[in-house]
């Protein structure tokens, strides 16, 4: 486990102290400057899936499921955003959108303009 400029030393009571300091002991300091270096990329580099133009508020988290790239984004603003949808390294693709509000599932061309509604979020999966 890595911990950035120190280790938590303290618990929730005076009882907690020693358990934490136990819990923590085999654990890794780093600094700041080596966060990058240690934890690697933000996602592995095979997702393509890029949001262009991001906007404060929106926010995209990844994982693979069942062999498929899963990106899943959400508008945490109370206002509608946009950004812009592409494929890194190719051209065009095409992506499966699952809307979790609804429960509806479409297909839609990678590339292009998507904008979510206030406090909405959608499942984007990259097609092969």
């Amino acid at each position: 486990m890595l911990w950035v400029d120190g280790l938590p030393r303290l618990g929730d009571t005076p009882a907690e102290h020693a358990q934490i300091r136990t819990a923590v002991a085999a654990s890794r300091v780093i600094s700041p400057q080596e966060v990058v270096a240690n934890l690697g990329p933000a996602f592995p580099e095979d997702f393509r899936l890029r949001l262009d133009g991001k906007p404060e508020g929106l926010f995209i988290t990844r994982w693979l499921q069942q062999g498929r790239r899963v990106n899943f984004v959400v508008n945490a603003a109370y206002e509608p955003l946009t950004a812009t949808l592409r494929l890194e390294g190719q051209p065009d693709g095409t992506l499966w959108v699952y809307d979790p509000a609804d429960g509806s599932i479409a297909t839609r061309e990678a590339s292009g303009s998507l904008t979510l509604e206030p406090n909405s979020s959608v499942f984007l999966i990259e097609q092969p």
